[in-house]
């Protein structure tokens, strides 16, 4: 089974709702974070970056056209990176 995290806002560019990261970076963007919130969310996208490999592919269809977008689902036996 796979797991994907999101929000209500969709994105704009996909048409999908929105992942915690996309969503957290608007905020950041947007300087809506507390301090303590920028902090935690800094720590966490670093350990992410350092223990998620990142995909080859960023596209959902093989059409030679499809939007390049990327989808961040998590495999259920990922308990490392689901805990975070």
């Amino acid at each position: 089974m796979y797991l994907r995290f999101v929000v209500e806002k969709l994105d704009h560019h996909s048409g999908r709702r929105q992942g915690l990261f996309q969503a957290i970076s608007d905020l950041e963007h947007s300087h809506a974070l507390a301090p303590y919130e920028q902090q935690q969310y800094d720590e966490i996208y670093e350990w992410f970056r350092k223990h998620l490999k990142r995909p080859s592919s960023f596209t959902r269809s093989s059409k030679p056209h499809a939007k390049k977008v990327a989808l961040s689902w998590y495999k259920d036996s990922a308990t490392e990176h689901l805990k975070k």
